[in-house]
Protein backbone atom coordinates (compact mmCIF):
# COMPACT_ATOMS: atom_id res chain seq x y z
CA UNK A 1 0.00 0.00 0.00
CA UNK A 2 2.87 2.14 0.90
CA UNK A 3 4.52 1.37 -2.77
CA UNK A 4 1.10 2.53 -4.30
CA UNK A 5 0.93 6.15 -2.57
CA UNK A 6 4.61 7.03 -2.92
CA UNK A 7 4.17 5.98 -7.33
CA UNK A 8 1.00 8.04 -6.87
CA UNK A 9 3.14 10.91 -5.56
CA UNK A 10 5.90 10.36 -8.42
CA UNK A 11 3.38 10.45 -10.96
CA UNK A 12 1.05 13.96 -9.97
CA UNK A 13 4.65 15.69 -9.19
CA UNK A 14 5.87 15.01 -12.65
CA UNK A 15 2.47 16.04 -13.51
CA UNK A 16 2.69 19.19 -11.79
CA UNK A 17 6.13 19.62 -13.04
CA UNK A 18 4.85 19.53 -16.56
CA UNK A 19 2.20 21.75 -16.46
CA UNK A 20 4.27 24.57 -15.30
CA UNK A 21 6.45 24.43 -17.69
CA UNK A 22 4.62 24.34 -21.08
CA UNK A 23 6.45 25.96 -24.30
CA UNK A 24 4.31 27.69 -27.03
CA UNK A 25 5.68 30.21 -29.26
CA UNK A 26 8.70 31.33 -27.58
CA UNK A 27 7.77 31.23 -23.86
CA UNK A 28 6.85 28.79 -21.83
CA UNK A 29 4.88 29.06 -18.15
CA UNK A 30 6.56 28.62 -15.12
CA UNK A 31 4.36 28.68 -11.79
CA UNK A 32 1.90 30.71 -13.46
CA UNK A 33 4.41 32.89 -15.30
CA UNK A 34 4.78 33.32 -19.01
CA UNK A 35 8.63 33.85 -19.09
CA UNK A 36 10.16 34.68 -22.39
CA UNK A 37 12.49 32.20 -24.04
CA UNK A 38 15.61 33.74 -25.81
CA UNK A 39 15.01 33.88 -29.69
CA UNK A 40 18.50 33.27 -30.20
CA UNK A 41 19.01 36.97 -32.27
CA UNK A 42 22.56 37.68 -32.50
CA UNK A 43 24.01 40.89 -31.81
CA UNK A 44 26.28 42.22 -34.18
CA UNK A 45 29.64 41.56 -33.73
CA UNK A 46 29.22 39.19 -30.86
CA UNK A 47 29.22 35.09 -31.04
CA UNK A 48 26.16 33.42 -31.31
CA UNK A 49 24.02 32.29 -27.74
CA UNK A 50 21.12 30.54 -27.10
CA UNK A 51 20.89 33.18 -24.71
CA UNK A 52 20.63 36.10 -26.54
CA UNK A 53 17.20 37.87 -27.05
CA UNK A 54 16.42 40.84 -29.56
CA UNK A 55 14.31 42.41 -32.60
CA UNK A 56 17.27 43.26 -35.00
CA UNK A 57 17.08 46.70 -33.48
CA UNK A 58 17.92 46.28 -29.40
CA UNK A 59 19.27 43.00 -27.51
CA UNK A 60 19.97 41.95 -24.20
CA UNK A 61 20.98 38.32 -22.46
CA UNK A 62 18.55 36.13 -20.73
CA UNK A 63 18.69 32.64 -19.04
CA UNK A 64 18.22 29.79 -21.43
CA UNK A 65 14.69 28.92 -19.60
CA UNK A 66 13.89 32.83 -18.33
CA UNK A 67 14.39 32.36 -15.18
CA UNK A 68 17.03 35.11 -13.03
CA UNK A 69 18.10 32.81 -10.34
CA UNK A 70 19.77 35.33 -7.51
CA UNK A 71 22.17 33.95 -5.04
CA UNK A 72 22.92 35.21 -1.71
CA UNK A 73 26.42 34.07 -1.74
CA UNK A 74 27.38 36.90 -4.95
CA UNK A 75 25.57 39.40 -2.83
CA UNK A 76 22.80 39.59 -5.51
CA UNK A 77 19.99 39.47 -2.98
CA UNK A 78 19.85 42.60 -0.13
CA UNK A 79 19.28 42.86 3.06
CA UNK A 80 16.06 44.45 2.61
CA UNK A 81 14.98 41.41 -0.26
CA UNK A 82 15.84 43.68 -2.97
CA UNK A 83 17.61 42.02 -5.93
CA UNK A 84 20.45 43.43 -8.35
CA UNK A 85 21.18 41.07 -11.41
CA UNK A 86 23.41 42.55 -14.04
CA UNK A 87 22.32 42.26 -17.96
CA UNK A 88 24.08 43.26 -21.08
CA UNK A 89 21.90 45.31 -23.84
CA UNK A 90 23.24 46.15 -27.24
CA UNK A 91 21.25 48.02 -29.82
CA UNK A 92 21.75 49.85 -33.45
CA UNK A 93 19.58 52.92 -32.74
CA UNK A 94 20.75 56.32 -31.59
CA UNK A 95 19.19 57.61 -28.23
CA UNK A 96 19.64 56.52 -24.49
CA UNK A 97 18.24 53.17 -23.30
CA UNK A 98 15.57 53.65 -20.88
CA UNK A 99 14.85 50.78 -18.66
CA UNK A 100 11.46 50.30 -17.12
CA UNK A 101 9.52 47.16 -15.83
CA UNK A 102 6.85 45.84 -13.50
CA UNK A 103 6.14 43.03 -11.13
CA UNK A 104 2.90 41.04 -12.64
CA UNK A 105 0.46 41.26 -10.24
CA UNK A 106 1.37 43.69 -8.45
CA UNK A 107 1.97 47.06 -10.43
CA UNK A 108 2.79 49.44 -7.78
CA UNK A 109 6.32 47.10 -7.40
CA UNK A 110 8.51 49.22 -10.21
CA UNK A 111 12.13 48.39 -11.64
CA UNK A 112 15.35 50.59 -11.27
CA UNK A 113 18.55 50.26 -13.35
CA UNK A 114 21.51 51.55 -13.53
CA UNK A 115 23.33 52.21 -16.64
CA UNK A 116 27.06 52.77 -17.82
CA UNK A 117 27.87 55.71 -19.44
CA UNK A 118 24.76 57.10 -19.31
CA UNK A 119 22.58 54.12 -21.35
CA UNK A 120 24.08 55.60 -24.96
CA UNK A 121 23.22 53.93 -27.55
CA UNK A 122 24.30 52.87 -30.00
CA UNK A 123 26.68 50.12 -29.15
CA UNK A 124 26.88 48.12 -25.84
CA UNK A 125 25.58 49.28 -22.28
CA UNK A 126 25.80 47.32 -18.93
CA UNK A 127 23.11 47.15 -16.72
CA UNK A 128 22.16 46.48 -13.10
CA UNK A 129 19.02 45.68 -12.93
CA UNK A 130 17.44 46.36 -9.31
CA UNK A 131 13.85 44.40 -8.81
CA UNK A 132 12.38 45.26 -5.50
CA UNK A 133 11.82 41.39 -4.64
CA UNK A 134 11.23 37.93 -6.45
CA UNK A 135 8.14 37.54 -8.97
CA UNK A 136 7.58 37.33 -12.24
CA UNK A 137 9.18 40.94 -13.85
CA UNK A 138 7.82 42.26 -17.46
CA UNK A 139 11.00 44.03 -18.21
CA UNK A 140 10.89 46.87 -21.36
CA UNK A 141 13.54 48.83 -23.00
CA UNK A 142 13.71 51.52 -25.19
CA UNK A 143 15.64 53.28 -27.56
CA UNK A 144 15.62 55.40 -30.48
CA UNK A 145 12.13 54.91 -31.05
CA UNK A 146 12.51 50.72 -31.04
CA UNK A 147 11.34 48.77 -28.29
CA UNK A 148 12.38 45.08 -26.87
CA UNK A 149 10.39 43.32 -24.03
CA UNK A 150 10.70 40.29 -21.69
CA UNK A 151 9.06 38.45 -18.84
CA UNK A 152 11.14 36.77 -16.55
CA UNK A 153 10.94 34.94 -13.46
CA UNK A 154 13.26 36.30 -10.66
CA UNK A 155 14.16 33.56 -7.81
CA UNK A 156 16.37 33.80 -4.99
CA UNK A 157 18.08 30.45 -4.33
CA UNK A 158 21.03 29.41 -1.61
Amino acid sequence: MALAYLCLSIVETFHAHLQTRQKRNGSHTVSQCPVTIPNGQTPPGERPSAGHHGNGWLWTGLSTDGITQARRDRQQVLDDGTIEMKFPWWGRVTGHLELTGTRRGDPTAQLRARLSDGGRQPGFVASTLIFSGAGCWEVVAKAGGKVLSFVTLVEVVT
